[in-house]
């Protein structure tokens, strides 16, 4: 060609996209091993040096070599046999069961029963929602928005807003007798919502038909679909069917979520929640919840899909 294409960057393969998506499971545990191993080498290091002694990854150089060999080409995609997934989820399972072991051990300090130590595993400063177990008749000493709540893992939470984590840092929480109180910066009337950020519209499902940035005094839902649909399409590639998705799935999308229930979960001073429950399948449900936050412009969804 006298003037073929350039490309800069990834080149994009248009076969096997179906792996991004295949065998969730899979994926999810293979990343929580990630995770977890990441922070086990980082507090196995941390107490060597704290210790003045060698630090050695013998107590989880086992966990390292199953998390490589969960990692061959056809397990992690989700294109191996039945078999090789059961034996990997039972594996890596096992995995995430003995590094959280590992980590707990690592990470206690010692402190007092109304201490709580808050570790940051990252190389970066944060300062997330901290979701903490709830004690009853206790919050945490000092200036922070608190509230109680429920996540969808269930059982009580007790969210601190506020907490100022440094990189590869940890900070030290005392709790105290009392009960969280603040004022909640959330306005509902029906299916308006007023947050510190935004003004947004529910339809008669729970997704928002419209979401104005009150800041940028921008709406943010364009025409079609209200944000937040959930779309099913069939999904029958021409081969290949456990690696790719075709073309086509484009035009087969479908708006099928039937709106069961939504309640406030929780509403105060960290955060506002909304859990929302559908059915988009005749055997497949999801539970959402909506969480809007007090500091933060921004909105988080938490899902499970039965």
């Amino acid at each position: 060609r006298d003037s073929p294409d350039t490309y800069n960057g990834e080149l994009y393969l248009e076969l096997h996209r179906g792996t991004l998506t295949n065998q969730h499971q899979i994926k999810r545990n293979n990343r929580l091993s990630e995770i977890a191993l990441h922070n086990l080498e980082y507090l196995t290091v941390y107490n060597a040096v704290e210790g003045h002694a060698k630090a050695s990854d013998e107590a989880y150089r086992d966990l390292t070599e199953t998390l490589l060999v969960n990692q061959f080409h056809d397990i992690l995609p989700g294109t191996c046999i039945p078999r090789a997934h059961q034996e990997s989820l039972a594996a890596t399972g096992e995995l995430l069961q003995k590094a959280g072991s590992l980590i707990r051990e690592a990470a206690s300090p010692a402190q007092a029963e109304e201490q709580v130590t808050v570790i940051n595993p990252t190389s970066f400063a944060r300062s997330d929602v901290l979701y903490l177990d709830y004690v009853p008749g206790m919050k945490v000493r000092g200036n922070y928005p608190q509230q109680i709540t429920e996540t969808l893992e269930g059982g009580k939470k007790l969210a601190v807003a506020g907490v100022e984590l440094p990189p590869y840092g940890s900070v030290v929480l005392t709790l105290e007798p009392g009960e969280p109180d603040g004022r909640a910066p959330f306005g509902i009337s029906g299916r308006d919502l007023v947050t510190p950020f935004a003004q947004v519209t529910f339809d008669e499902r729970g997704f928002m038909k419209s979401f104005k940035d009150t800041e940028a005094d921008r709406e943010l839902a364009g025409e079609g679909y209200p944000l937040n649909t959930f779309l099913v399409a069939e999904d029958l590639p021409s081969a290949w069917d456990n690696w790719d998705v075709d073309a086509d799935l484009q035009m087969k999308f479908k708006d099928c979520a039937e709106f069961l229930s939504s309640e406030v979960i929780s509403k105060g001073a960290v955060e506002l929640r909304i859990r929302n429950k559908y059915r988009i399948t005749e055997k497949s449900t999801i539970t959402q919840d909506v969480i809007f936050y007090a500091s933060s412009p921004l909105v988080k969804f938490e899902t499970m899909m039965d």
